[in-house]
């Protein structure tokens, strides 16, 4: 498929790859300091370096674009794909592109509107996209949904793919609709539809199934693969393996103090920057809780993003799970939690912010 479609590969890999070229443009215009990811109630809650904002979401992207294009090219089963199928993998990744770093340049220079609504809106028209596609897929072990149901009879594909599009579109509207609720709520909704999207359509094909058993049709007959095939899924699922157990297992959480603002990198997570003069109380607890994660990041290791208890409702969250004690910082009227990976590490933090903002012990 590569082969045949370079001029497409190339196009949209430059098309992935223009937020930087914007980005370069606009670099005096930037902050040094740029959001790049929001809570679930809309106010930003990650922050990332002016480089890390222009350089890497597009860079992510075009390696998420290749990645894709090689699997799928390498399954000999999309040989006969529909070519409208094939279209639609070339330009879905460049689109979200631009868009994800459309939205970080305008949010940055100062244009006031809730990026969350712009990914509702994203999303609810692709739901709809790969809807109206999907009864179009041919069978094949790399797209669509590939279960042993749909991969054993041609019969159950077709079927199950014609009333999975069904489900995506109407889900697609679904979240379109969500757009006019209150933000908090809508990514609510979109959460039970994009499992529905997932489940229902598996569940179909299986009732299906069944309904062939009893006709004497439900013979199950996979299609070939190649060796080839086989063996880049076996790597593509031990690499996934180790990459989850990376960053469940590892990372860190650094602090570095400026003379009129702190800066918190994590691992795994966007930094964030506070001004000294923006930090309105601090205090040391010995005892933490975490709560419910909105959005972030959260692992055996790092717990980090957008969080929820009932003492702070909505607050934001840098911290080590193995260490109990944290420190509550109160910033411009949002709470950040932060905590080293042991007490000791944990009473310095407390002691540096204290020392750079004269704020009475707690």
């Amino acid at each position: 498929m590569m082969n045949h479609n370079k001029r497409k590969l190339i196009i949209s890999s430059l098309i992935t790859l223009l937020p930087i070229l914007v980005g370069l443009i606009l670099w005096q215009e930037l902050p040094p300091s740029i959001a790049t990811h929001w809570g679930a109630d809309g106010n930003a809650d990650g922050w990332s370096s002016r480089f890390s904002a222009v350089f890497f979401p597009p860079l992510l992207m075009l390696a998420v674009h290749w990645i894709l294009i090689f699997f799928i090219g390498k399954d000999p089963n999309n040989n006969q794909q529909h070519r409208k199928v094939f279209n639609l993998l070339y330009w879905m990744i460049p689109m979200i592109s631009l868009a994800a770093n459309g939205t970080i340049y305008a949010v940055a220079l100062g244009n006031a509107f809730n990026p969350l609504l712009l990914v509702q809106l994203l999303m609810g028209i692709m739901f709809v996209g790969l809807g109206n596609y999907m009864p179009k897929c041919k069978r094949n072990y790399t797209l669509g949904i590939r279960i042993k149901w749909t991969l054993g009879n041609e019969a159950n594909w077709n079927a199950t793919h014609r009333f999975a599009g069904k489900v995506w579109v109407a889900g697609g509207i679904l979240i379109l609709l969500s757009i006019f609720l209150p933000v908090s709520v809508a990514l609510w909704v979109s959460l039970p539809v994009i499992l529905a999207t997932a489940f229902i359509p598996c569940i179909y094909s299986w009732c299906y199934y069944r309904k062939q058993v009893k006709e004497g049709a439900g013979a199950l007959t996979p299609i070939h693969t190649s060796k080839k095939v086989r063996l880049l899924s076996i790597i593509s699922i031990v690499a996934a393996l180790l990459l989850v157990a990376v960053l469940m297992f590892t990372g860190s959480i650094e602090v570095s103090y400026g003379d009129t603002a702190m800066t918190i990198s994590m691992t795994y997570w966007n930094d964030m920057t506070i001004d000294y003069e923006a930090i309105e109380s601090v205090e040391y607890r010995d005892h933490d809780a975490p709560g419910s994660r909105i959005m972030g990041y959260g692992s055996a290791r790092l717990l980090g993003g957008s969080f929820s208890n009932e003492e702070f409702g909505s607050y934001t969250r840098f911290s080590y799970t193995a260490c109990d004690a944290c420190v509550v910082l109160k910033v411009s009227g949002n709470t950040l939690v932060l905590n080293g990976p042991d007490v000791q590490s944990t009473q310095d933090i407390y002691q540096q912010i204290l020392s750079r903002t004269a704020l009475p012990q707690e």
